[in-house]
Parts: structure tokens; sequence; C-alpha cells
């Protein structure tokens, strides 16, 4: 905070930034709103600006627009947003095939075309194309997550990316620890755009409709690695063209600028909820103050890419150099291989009660309405052992899935008795050699006195 402020004092101005986004009311950037903690740190550095959606173009003066979950948006406002970035303007565009945020933007889904329809249209342009249709996951990367009253899991599609899996060669990614980015998209790369946030090469996918109708746990059941790195940031810098070869006939603009003005800057990331609170800060209450802490570097990553994009990069060096969190990574790993070790049984017994269940429907139809004592003996005979027999696997089920939860909580217990124990161990032994070693000094002392008055 100090190196920021004393950092601010050294600009002869502050760099302007417009977030255009259904996201966030235009109040958001004056007063405080729920879960949006990040507001708080731009506003902090930056004069910032939200600009709604439905307008026509954007405001004069800009330095940096950011483009966060604007699947629609008008098409004169496209057009300025590409002449902004023709006159030498950074953009950061997030855009995301899943929101949890907000589940009404998933009603439309960007797609790259010959025309100029979205945001999508213009990144292809730039070298930056988006693939929306799945939403990509990694099991070397999976979270742990809560699955209701089913349990824990861990989940391929939320993925933890550390630095292995971060550009080295970028300075918005080379000091950073870890990202989380939750069931993004992914980009294929042309010409000169750079990959700053990949996957391993075991990464898989799921279609988008898959996430309105199944369970996380039948998500992660369901992952199947297509043994292929995935995209999921990237950035390009250069001469680029305009994605309009001409200016259209809707705009009203003095001049149209089909090539770039200097080396324009654009950020794209294949998530949108990656920047709220329960994905990158946790916010604790200490009496009547509030402690932020952050879970990961996405904060960090997104103040990179604005530092970046403003020119102003003094501070990326030393950002996020510390670790965040140290997490029991032993007990991480156990769990996901006791999941695995179980995945084959409990896909099996969750295809068998599906079956099960099935067949009572079939053995129930064209009976009417009529009570249970009132069915022909054929029926209720077979429902009596349907249901045994769904009762046997789902009894079979659950003993599977507490094992894996067992499991890990006898190791996790253990581990923290061990860590909580590891300190007035070390007190201890250090004590105990202290006392030896000054033990040691007096007898040599006073031998050595011992000596001198003999002589």
């Amino acid at each position: 905070d100090l190196v920021q402020a004393l950092n601010g004092l050294s600009r002869q101005s502050t760099p302007k930034v417009a977030i255009v986004s259904p996201l966030l009311p235009s109040s958001a950037a004056l007063a405080e709103r729920e879960g949006l903690s990040f507001m708080s740190e731009l506003k902090r550095a930056y004069d910032v600006a939200v600009v709604p959606f439905f307008k026509t173009e954007l405001p004069a003066g800009i330095d940096v627009v950011i483009l966060m979950g604007a699947d629609i948006l008008h098409e004169d406002m496209l057009y300025s947003i590409d002449q902004f970035v023709m006159a030498g303007g950074s953009l950061i565009v997030m855009i995301d095939p899943f929101s949890r945020v907000k589940r009404a933007n998933n009603v439309t889904n960007p797609s790259p075309s010959e025309e100029i329809n979205d945001i999508s249209d213009l990144l292809a342009r730039y070298g930056i194309v988006y693939e929306g249709a799945a939403v990509v996951g990694d099991a070397q990367l999976a979270s742990i997550v809560s699955d209701g009253d089913q349990g824990r899991l861990t989940y391929p599609y939320w993925m933890r990316i550390t630095a292995s899996d971060l550009s080295a060669d970028h300075a918005t990614t080379a000091n950073l620890n870890e990202v989380l980015l939750v069931e993004p998209g992914a980009f294929r790369l042309e010409g000169d755009a750079r990959a700053l946030v990949t996957t391993t090469d075991n990464a898989g996918s799921a279609l988008r409709g898959d996430f309105d109708r199944l369970t996380p746990r039948d998500l992660s059941m369901s992952f199947a690695s297509q043994s292929k790195k995935r995209v999921l940031a990237a950035t390009v810098q250069g001469p680029l063209k305009s994605a309009f070869g001409s200016s259209p006939d809707f705009s009203t603009a003095a001049a149209h600028r089909p090539n770039a003005v200097g080396m324009p800057l654009v950020f794209a990331i294949a998530d949108v909820d990656w920047l709220f609170d329960p994905f990158s800060l946790q916010k604790t209450s200490l009496g009547q103050d509030t402690v932020v802490r952050p879970l990961n570097d996405n904060l960090a990553f997104m103040l990179n890419m604005l530092e970046f994009a403003t020119g102003d990069d003094q501070l990326l060096a030393i950002r996020s150099r510390g670790q965040l969190h140290r997490p029991f990574s032993r007990v991480a790993d156990l769990f996901q291989a006791a999941q695995a070790k179980a995945q084959e049984r409990e896909a099996a017994l969750a295809q068998q009660v599906g079956e099960l269940e099935q067949q009572i429907t079939l053995a129930t139809q064209g009976v009417g309405d009529i009570s249970y004592e009132d069915l022909p003996e054929s029926v209720t005979a077979k429902l009596k052992e349907f249901e045994s027999a769904l009762l046997s696997a789902r009894r079979e089920l659950r003993v599977v899935r507490h094992s894996i939860r067992a499991e890990v909580d006898r190791l996790g217990k253990r581990l923290t008795f061990l860590n909580l124990l590891a300190g007035p161990l070390q007190v201890g032994v250090l004590g105990i050699c202290v006392f030896w070693y000054r033990r040691r000094c007096t007898a040599s002392a006073t031998v050595g006195n011992h000596l001198v008055g003999t002589g």
C-alpha cells in the first residue's frame, strides 16, 4: 500500500479506466458494493468510470477499456472500441462460456463469425480466437469444492493455475504464484498473440449446456482428459489492423483508422467470475472491522495488466512475490488419489441408481392415478424389487463417498496435530541444546579455574 501511494505521487496524471459490463451498475464506480472488492482496488490507483453496456460509444479521454461479460454490444460501440484500439488505446476483455456470478448472462454466448456481431469478432481479427462452446477443465489443476450434502470433491473446472502454467516471459504473470479460473473457455492464438495462462497437457472440456443440468459431482465424474493444452488468457501487442475494413454506414466518426497508431495492447481472459469476491478475496469480520485477505493472485494479475496497459510497470516486479497461503498439498493430493480410486465404483453405482429409478418410472406408467394398495400385484412386486435394489445401491454409494471423506479427514487431522506440535517441539529441542551448551561451557570454565588454582 505504501509503495502504491508513493508511486501515485510520482504520476503526472491519473490514468482513466472505463469498465463496460452488464454485471456492474453505474454506481459501482462511486459506492462500495458487496462482492465487488476489486473495484475498491482499482479506484485507489485509477480514475474509474462504469459505462452502461447499452451505450453507443466510449467516453473521450480514456486510457484503458475493460469489458466484463459484455456479450451484447451495440454495433456503434463495437466500432468505437475498435477505433479506440487503433488510436493506440489498451483493451482488456473478459469473456465467459458459463458465468456463476450472473446466470442470466449464459443465455448468450459470443462466437467469432464472418461479420462483426460481438466482442469475440474483434478479438478474432486481432489474433485471439475465442472458443466458448465448451468449458475447459484440468484434473491436475482441480480445486476441492463442496457439493452440498454429498460432501467434498475435486472439481476439474475450477482450476488453480500455478507458476508452472503462467508465462514467465511476460511481466504481468512472471511474479505470480497462483491464479484461480472458474469454468473458463479457451482461446486459439494466431499471428503475434501470446499465451499468458494455460492448462497442463491433459486438459479436457464439457459442453456449456451441461453445467445447467448436471451437478458438480456429475461433471467431475464424467471428466475425461483430451491430452491437449488450452490457452485461458492471452495478449497481443503490435501494429494491429482494424476489424472493420472501412467506416461502416452506421458510423458518424469523422475519419476511419484502418491501421493502429503505435503499439496498442489487448488482453483477453476466458473467464468473468474470477475477479469477484468469492473467487479472489476472503472477508473476515473482527468486531467492527473487516479484514480482506487475497485467496490467490487474481487481483494482482488484474492490476498487473492495468499497469502494463497504462505504461506504469514499476510495481510489477514486487507484487505477489510472497506465498499467499501454504495449503496442505499432501491432503489435496490424497483427496485426488482417493477420489480417482473410488471414481469407477461411484460412477457404476450412480448409473445403477439412475437405471433403477428409470425402471420404477416405467413400471408405474399406464396405471393411472390410483393408490399403491390398488396397484396390480405384478406391478407392486416389481416396485418392491426395484426399491430394495435402489436402497442397496444408494447405501453403497453413500459408503463409498463417506470413505473418501473419512480418509482425507484422518490425514488432515494428523497433519494439523503435527503442525501444532512442531512449534513447541522445536522450541523444546532448542532449549535442551542451549541448556547442554551452557552446561558444557560452565564445566569447561570450572576445570580451567581448578587447573589454574592447582598450578
